[in-house]
């Protein structure tokens, strides 16, 4: 079991609010990534394609989520196959990565973990969530500290082994199987998520 930090600041009221947004695109993980040629955004560059469980993946497109007038994160997707597809990058059975970079102010470990779980929530079944409670909770206790502006979190599926989160530079641990880790893309690509975001993913803006 992961330790919890938790702050003792109480946070205030615009870091609460950045959290809950934060949380509808957060992510985790690359097993044995590498950069190549850069593709610049507005916000953050990233790079035009990864290296992830053996395979050489491609960007697919970036989502931003914005509040008010501010990005808190921009984010890239990468796959081994393109696609604009949603539903394949929900079902798909490639390999596939979320990169994300936090652009907002320090932000509690605890309220990103509430923010996780409620997503999962919103996103997912009662019966889903229910069938996989502790993966949902060790995957939210994975989140064991404040998050600040640079800092990215990477979340990586690879067949046959799971979803694996890396959170601050740090490989967290994996949830082996694959009906996690379409619960979890479906956070980003199912009829819940933000369209705004879906579609800079899926290069249809």
């Amino acid at each position: 079991m992961a330790n919890i930090h938790i702050s003792a600041n109480k946070p205030d009221k615009r870091n609460i609010i950045l959290t809950v947004i934060i949380a509808a695109l957060l992510l985790t993980a690359v097993i044995g990534y590498s950069y190549a040629e850069n593709v610049s955004t507005t916000d953050v560059s990233f790079p035009e394609t990864i290296h992830a469980g053996g395979k050489t993946l491609k960007l697919n497109g970036v989502g931003k989520r914005k509040f008010l007038w501010h990005t808190v994160i921009s984010a890239g997707l990468y796959l081994e196959h393109r696609t604009n597809d949603a539903g394949n990058v929900i079902e798909s059975e490639q390999v596939k990565c979320l990169y994300n970079q936090f652009l907002v102010d320090k932000i509690p470990a605890q309220w990103v973990r509430k923010g996780v779980q409620r997503l999962f929530k919103k996103t997912n079944s009662s019966e889903l969530c229910l069938k996989h409670k502790e993966e949902l909770e060790q995957f939210a206790l994975w989140y064991d500290s404040d998050v600040s502006r640079g800092e990215t979190s990477i979340i990586t599926y690879v067949p046959g082994v799971g979803l694996t989160l890396k959170y601050r530079g740090r490989v967290k641990g994996t949830i082996p199987g694959r009906e996690f880790a379409r619960m979890y893309f479906s956070c980003g690509f199912g009829h819940n998520a933000d369209e705004t975001a879906k579609k800079g993913f899926l290069g249809l803006q």
